[in-house]
């Protein structure tokens, strides 16, 4: 054989391994592909494999007439949708602290049940826990506690509490928070005497410390009197002013102007509001929403041994601090400490989405209850 020849030869051989060579390498590549989008993106892959006939049958063919594997994987030209899920944000923990006495007898006198306002009040917070809403670009839970002062003269016991309250909070005895004075007298000294108000209550300093101590899924609470009354659900209210105020510290009708400034008759008892340039305020408290920062601000004033009624210092306090913000409730329909509401006026006023006070009647509160949205 020449040299010609062999050389023709020689080029013949490497044509054809190349022409061998270049599918298989090709295959190989398109395998690995279909490996690699088997192994990332197995959701929609598998929902591929899982078609039916009809599907089947807008896939692309293969030789042999049928639509294999590796032409599905192929014909998967964006992958975009194909990305894997992100997790459900966890929502943040609203808490809603119910503030009550629970005692036994029949304090009224008229013969009916102890405790009915409270118990119908305990029992329309009790159905919004567990309820989520949408505030800006978060989640949040209700969780509803029941913060209570048992009776002194004769206490009732967990369960007696639980049936008191007409079921609330139900089979989470954790929801149960008990107050006495003594108790936060202790922990927060001579303070809470001025602090606990006219009554010498205890709820409202054990609920401010129970926020300044609870775990960190609460940055803040909403504390509610039994005499309060939403025509509406409570998570309605929540919702609107975590979108509308959603880093205020203090959320509250400020009384500073109605209460007549110096001439209140609780503001020369507050050592806090005269301290400094003498500048205080009020605020009418029968629910407001606080903070976890200015809770602990407050628990800090009253240990150092400042004092002041509750509707002063709460609202002083947040005035003194530089980051402390404050908007007023503008829920308020019938809303005032006395008189009490009576049926006539609850039924001649109620409106749906309102604040009522104070609502001591039975026959009111269902009354309000009725215009519900």
């Amino acid at each position: 054989m020449s040299a010609a020849m062999r050389r023709t030869s020689g080029n013949e051989i490497v044509c054809v391994r190349a022409f061998v060579l270049i599918p298989v390498v090709a295959v190989c590549l398109l395998t690995l592909r279909a490996a690699l989008l088997l192994y990332f993106y197995s959701g929609p892959l598998v929902s591929v494999v899982l078609s039916t006939s009809a599907d089947t049958a807008a896939w692309p063919t293969g030789p042999a007439g049928g639509a294999g594997l590796l032409d599905r994987v192929l014909s998967l030209r964006s992958i975009e949708h194909a990305r894997p899920r992100q997790p459900r944000r966890r929502p943040k923990d609203e808490a809603a602290l119910f503030a009550v006495h629970v005692r036994r007898g029949d304090p009224t006198g008229d013969g009916r049940p102890p405790g009915e306002v409270e118990r119908l009040a305990a029992q329309r917070l009790a159905r919004d826990d567990g309820a989520e809403f949408e505030a800006g670009d978060e989640r949040r839970i209700v969780r509803a506690h029941f913060v209570y002062e048992n009776d002194l003269e004769d206490p009732l016991d967990p369960v007696e509490i639980e049936r008191w309250l007409g079921g609330a909070p139900g089979a989470d005895v954790s929801r149960l928070v008990e107050a006495s004075r003594r108790t936060e007298r202790d922990a927060v000294g001579e303070a809470f005497d001025e602090f606990s108000g006219i009554y010498g209550a205890a709820v409202k300093t054990r609920a401010i410390r129970w926020l300044h101590e609870s775990p960190p899924t609460y940055d803040r609470a909403w504390v509610i009197e039994p005499d309060v009354v939403y025509a509406g659900r409570w998570t309605e209210l929540f919702a609107f002013y975590a979108s509308e105020f959603p880093a205020h510290d203090l959320v509250s009708v400020n009384s500073t102007h109605s209460t007549g400034g110096s001439a209140w008759p609780h503001a020369a008892a507050c050592t806090l509001c005269a301290e400094g340039d003498g500048r205080w305020q009020t605020a009418f408290l029968p629910v407001f929403r606080i903070s976890k920062r200015l809770a602990s601000a407050v628990i800090e004033v009253l240990r150092s041994n400042l004092t002041g009624h509750h509707e002063a210092l709460l609202p002083t306090v947040c005035e003194r601090l530089s980051w402390c913000k404050w908007t007023s409730i503008s829920h308020g329909d019938v809303y005032r400490y006395r008189p009490l509401i009576t049926l006539e006026e609850a039924e001649r006023d109620a409106k749906p989405g309102r604040l009522y006070h104070p609502v001591k009647s039975a026959e009111a509160l269902r009354a309000f209850a009725r215009v519900e949205v």
